[in-house]
């Protein structure tokens, strides 16, 4: 009960853990060592890296709606700067070359948002029959990238 002292109630709660989780994986997707595509690739890695070790807050951020929860504007805006750490890293990206061509970069950075996502989430859910679960993420990387191009 001392936890509701600090946190309104069972969605101040879930709120609290939503925050934390998309700052904590704007962090892990957060690159700019000099060199765009190496850091776009550091960002999928961070993603998925993220989501592997801290499966209790990706399950509160994406895999699990609550019942009357709903972030507030200002945990909603900690999401949208996840998202726009990968948005500038792919701007980089298309400034340094060729990649994701004729496309804006807020749509290509969902594109990868999704690709990542949807690995992950198949192999938290434990429906991920890749012999070679890290290989098959860099594979799935390549496609993106050629893809782009």
């Amino acid at each position: 009960m001392a936890i509701y002292n600090h946190i309104e109630g069972i969605n101040g709660v879930i709120e609290a853990l939503w925050v934390e989780g998309f700052e904590s994986l704007r962090g892990a997707i957060t690159f700019d060592t000099g060199s765009p595509f190496d850091d776009l690739a550091s960002a999928a890695y961070g993603y998925r890296n993220f989501a592997l070790s801290n499966r209790g807050l990706y399950t509160v951020m994406f895999m699990h709606r609550f019942r009357n929860f709903e972030p507030s504007p200002s945990a909603a805006q900690v999401a949208a700067q996840a998202f726009d750490a990968l948005v500038t890293t792919v701007e980089r990206a298309q400034v340094a070359g060729r990649a994701f061509a004729g496309a804006s970069a807020r749509d290509a950075a969902q594109v990868v948002w999704a690709a990542c996502h949807g690995y992950v989430a198949l192999e938290l859910l434990g429906i991920c029959f890749a012999a070679d679960r890290d290989g098959t993420f860099t594979l799935l990387l390549s496609a993106l990238r050629d893809g782009f191009r």
